[in-house]
């Protein structure tokens, strides 16, 4: 699999990686989100 993905121009490998570090990004947000519930505010006292 890994040589297939070396087969790619650079161009797109390039863009394949970057889309992987968003979507691992997003991924880290919903557990952060789903194991809150929501995000929580401090109150202003």
């Amino acid at each position: 699999m890994f040589v297939a993905f070396l087969e790619y121009d650079v161009e797109i490998r390039r863009v394949i990686c970057t889309t992987n570090a968003i979507e691992s990004i997003n991924a880290r947000y919903r557990r952060t989100v789903g194991a809150a519930g929501t995000f929580q505010t401090r109150p202003l006292l």
